[in-house]
Protein backbone atom coordinates (compact mmCIF):
# COMPACT_ATOMS: atom_id res chain seq x y z
CA UNK A 1 0.00 0.00 0.00
CA UNK A 2 1.32 3.44 -0.93
CA UNK A 3 1.11 6.25 1.64
CA UNK A 4 0.94 10.02 1.35
CA UNK A 5 3.89 11.60 3.21
CA UNK A 6 3.75 14.72 5.38
CA UNK A 7 4.37 16.94 2.33
CA UNK A 8 1.62 15.33 0.23
CA UNK A 9 3.94 13.24 -1.93
CA UNK A 10 3.03 9.80 -3.22
CA UNK A 11 5.49 7.26 -4.60
CA UNK A 12 3.93 5.56 -7.61
CA UNK A 13 4.73 1.83 -7.77
CA UNK A 14 7.51 0.99 -10.21
CA UNK A 15 5.35 -1.34 -12.32
CA UNK A 16 2.75 1.37 -12.90
CA UNK A 17 5.43 3.93 -13.80
CA UNK A 18 6.97 1.51 -16.30
CA UNK A 19 3.65 0.52 -17.92
CA UNK A 20 2.66 4.18 -18.33
CA UNK A 21 6.13 5.38 -19.43
CA UNK A 22 6.26 7.81 -16.51
CA UNK A 23 9.94 8.73 -16.39
CA UNK A 24 11.62 11.11 -13.91
CA UNK A 25 10.82 14.73 -14.67
CA UNK A 26 7.66 14.02 -16.64
CA UNK A 27 4.90 16.56 -16.02
CA UNK A 28 1.60 15.15 -14.80
CA UNK A 29 -1.92 16.50 -14.44
CA UNK A 30 -3.58 15.72 -11.11
CA UNK A 31 -7.34 16.05 -10.83
CA UNK A 32 -10.18 14.89 -8.66
CA UNK A 33 -12.96 12.69 -10.01
CA UNK A 34 -15.55 12.12 -7.33
CA UNK A 35 -13.59 10.62 -4.45
CA UNK A 36 -10.70 9.51 -6.68
CA UNK A 37 -7.43 11.20 -7.60
CA UNK A 38 -6.44 10.81 -11.27
CA UNK A 39 -2.82 11.33 -12.36
CA UNK A 40 -2.07 11.55 -16.09
CA UNK A 41 1.00 12.49 -18.13
CA UNK A 42 0.53 16.17 -19.05
CA UNK A 43 2.56 16.31 -22.24
CA UNK A 44 2.74 13.93 -25.17
CA UNK A 45 6.20 12.67 -26.23
CA UNK A 46 5.82 14.52 -29.55
CA UNK A 47 5.25 17.84 -27.74
CA UNK A 48 8.28 17.20 -25.54
CA UNK A 49 10.42 16.43 -28.61
CA UNK A 50 9.28 19.63 -30.29
CA UNK A 51 10.23 21.67 -27.20
CA UNK A 52 13.60 19.90 -26.99
CA UNK A 53 14.35 20.71 -30.64
CA UNK A 54 13.60 24.38 -29.98
CA UNK A 55 15.81 24.39 -26.87
CA UNK A 56 18.70 22.80 -28.78
CA UNK A 57 18.41 25.38 -31.56
CA UNK A 58 18.39 28.21 -29.00
CA UNK A 59 21.45 26.82 -27.22
CA UNK A 60 23.45 26.37 -30.42
CA UNK A 61 25.98 29.01 -31.45
CA UNK A 62 25.31 30.68 -34.77
CA UNK A 63 26.63 28.48 -37.53
CA UNK A 64 29.05 30.23 -39.87
CA UNK A 65 30.51 27.09 -41.39
CA UNK A 66 27.25 25.79 -42.86
CA UNK A 67 26.64 23.04 -40.31
CA UNK A 68 22.98 22.66 -39.34
CA UNK A 69 21.76 24.45 -36.20
CA UNK A 70 21.97 22.22 -33.16
CA UNK A 71 25.08 20.42 -34.41
CA UNK A 72 27.24 21.79 -31.61
CA UNK A 73 24.48 22.04 -28.99
CA UNK A 74 24.91 20.85 -25.46
CA UNK A 75 25.50 17.08 -25.48
CA UNK A 76 23.21 16.60 -22.48
CA UNK A 77 20.30 18.17 -24.35
CA UNK A 78 20.84 15.74 -27.23
CA UNK A 79 20.93 12.79 -24.83
CA UNK A 80 17.61 13.89 -23.27
CA UNK A 81 16.08 14.36 -26.70
CA UNK A 82 17.22 10.86 -27.73
CA UNK A 83 15.75 9.33 -24.57
CA UNK A 84 12.43 11.05 -25.18
CA UNK A 85 12.49 9.95 -28.83
CA UNK A 86 12.95 6.33 -27.71
CA UNK A 87 10.04 6.78 -25.28
CA UNK A 88 7.86 8.15 -28.08
CA UNK A 89 8.77 5.23 -30.35
CA UNK A 90 8.06 2.69 -27.58
CA UNK A 91 4.76 4.43 -26.82
CA UNK A 92 3.66 4.31 -30.48
CA UNK A 93 4.45 0.57 -30.65
CA UNK A 94 1.84 -0.18 -27.98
Amino acid sequence: MTRVDSEGRILLPEGIRERLDMTPGIEVAVREEGRKVVIEPETSPDEILERMEQMIKQMSPSQKDGTPPGEEANLTAHKHKDAIQRRAENHSDK
